[in-house]
């Protein structure tokens, strides 16, 4: 029976993506370790990008994906542009890379043609950057640096 319940959670743990999720002040304090720990950003803020469960999570994505402007993508935006017009570096993440990935994604597409030159952007994700997000930060000029967060 014991072997039973064992392998159920496993399954369990297996379809809920095997995420270790933090309270939002835990990932604030990582994220702004990882900032600390990476010598190449200059006085950089933090923005975590924060779902309490996998749920919330794909609410935020579902959101995300529907619009580029979302909430959490335009607040994003506004951050990146501020830590800019500072002179600022800025490091982003969370528990859920797909969330991570799609809102960072939308946030550099709304920079408009101008962009963000000289902006460096730590994105601290269990998985690295796609494609897109790559593509959409060489076309806001804007460096990105992955760090696995797990």
């Amino acid at each position: 029976m014991r072997l039973r319940i064992a392998a159920g959670l496993a399954l369990l743990a297996l379809s809920a993506g095997c995420v270790t999720t933090y309270r939002e002040d835990e990932l604030e304090d990582r994220l702004e370790r990882l900032a600390a720990a990476t010598r190449e950003l200059h006085k950089p803020r933090v923005f975590p990008i924060y779902a309490e469960t996998r749920m919330t999570a794909l609410v935020l994505l579902a959101e995300a994906r529907s619009s580029r402007d979302s909430v959490l993508s335009a607040t994003l935006a506004r951050s990146l542009a501020a830590a800019h017009q500072r002179h600022r570096d800025l490091v982003t993440g969370g528990s859920f890379p797909d969330l991570t990935d799609q809102v960072v994604r939308n946030a550099l597409e709304l920079q408009g043609e101008q962009g963000l030159p000289g902006l460096q952007l730590l994105v601290a994700s269990a998985e690295p950057p796609s494609a897109e997000l790559l593509g959409a930060a060489r076309r806001a000029r804007v460096r990105v640096l992955h760090r696995d967060f797990r």
